[in-house]
């Protein structure tokens, strides 16, 4: 049994599939099969049911998953504390949403370069609860996401950095027109219910009861303001207040949900880790960002 064919497992269980397991690690599916069966060998238990077309997690195949993301971590801490310098050389993972990497991440980096400037810097893209996922197994030191996570592991810990208030975002000629007027008689561009702002959204919008014409569904907030500015409809997204005057000026805004609905901006992180140095610099700086 090897720690590889731990990861192979992980994988499977993240992505739903060995085929998608596979292009994930860069493998054939055959050599992920392989890698099951021989673990499967080792272990003396069949983990998948292999009756339809795609191999699925069995009850113990399940259970086996979880001891080995443990595995995993407890391997990814064995370094930790460990061989760090005065000037924090080394590599430091991190990982950061779209919005995030388009926005701050490049300013707090160029920061944190100057600071620490033998850093090399390893940047990964992701939704919130993957790039989470990956902080809690050890693949990275840091990521900033929206937030707070749907369930905090016991091991990592959660920074809050910044709130973002929700908007219903209009074309400018709609000016003066209430929100629910809006809702009901535009076409709406919904945002990816997989992610946890869409996740709001959808809540506050059942909570509210209000019936929507919806025509389209959308994973990025850059890309729906386009569709909004060539009239294909008016949608709901979060916006932070550095954004808002230049947003404002294009777009008509209405503060969207109850009791001022706001969604988090934060650092994820495992509470011991030996890069901590520098992810406590990001946090000040990512801090100083927000508040200038």
């Amino acid at each position: 049994m090897s720690l590889r064919h731990l990861r192979t497992l992980v994988a499977i269980e993240r992505y739903g599939s060995f085929v998608a397991a596979a292009e994930q690690l860069g493998l054939t599916q055959s050599a992920v099969s392989q890698q099951m069966r021989a673990l499967e060998s080792d272990m003396g238990v069949q983990l998948f049911d292999r009756y339809g077309r795609s191999p699925r997690l069995n009850t113990d195949g399940r259970e086996a998953c979880l001891r080995a993301e443990q595995v995993l971590q407890q391997y990814s801490a064995l370094g930790q504390g460990l061989g760090s310098s005065p000037d924090q050389s080394g590599t430091l993972a991190i990982g950061a949403t779209y919005t995030v990497q388009t926005g701050p991440l490049a300013p707090v980096l160029a920061q944190l370069r100057r600071a620490v400037p033998h850093v090399f810097l390893r940047v990964y893209r992701g939704m919130s609860a993957d790039l989470t996922q990956r902080v809690e197994q050890g693949e990275l030191d840091a990521v900033i996401t929206t937030g707070p996570p749907q369930v905090l592991s016991s091991h990592c810990q959660w920074q809050p950095l910044t709130s973002e208030p929700f908007y219903l975002v209009a074309p400018l000629e709609a000016k003066g027109q209430p929100l629910a007027g809006l809702l009901r008689e535009s076409d709406y561009i919904r945002f990816d219910r997989r992610a946890w702002a869409g996740t709001m959204i959808e809540d506050e919008l059942q909570a509210q009861g209000l019936q929507l014409r919806e025509t389209m569904e959308m994973d990025s907030l850059l890309a729906a303001f386009k569709m909004v500015e060539h009239g294909l409809g008016v949608t709901i997204m979060p916006l932070n207040q550095r954004e808002l005057a230049e947003i404002s000026r294009r777009f008509y805004l209405l503060p969207f949900g109850r009791e001022s609905l706001c969604r988090e901006v934060g650092l994820y992180q495992q509470r011991n880790h030996n890069r901590r140095q520098l992810t406590d610099f990001l946090v000040r700086e990512f801090e100083r960002y927000y508040q200038s």
